[in-house]
């Protein structure tokens, strides 16, 4: 019976890859729930507009 040498295997890159995916993503949800109540209330002050005229700029642009 012959033995074949163990192989020696590289570990899996593929989770390194995962984790970044998911630390991006949940600081792109951050950014993206809680930004534009923050970034509206700044236009609203800068300008003196209304919210809504602000939220329908925003929306629309």
């Amino acid at each position: 019976m012959i033995s074949c040498p163990p192989s020696k295997t590289e570990p899996f890159f593929g989770w390194h890859v995962v984790a970044a995916a998911f630390v991006l993503a949940v600081f792109g949800w951050g950014v993206g729930f809680y930004g534009p109540p923050i970034y509206l209330q700044m236009v609203v002050q800068r300008t003196g507009w209304s919210v809504a005229l602000v939220s329908v700029k925003a929306v629309t642009a």
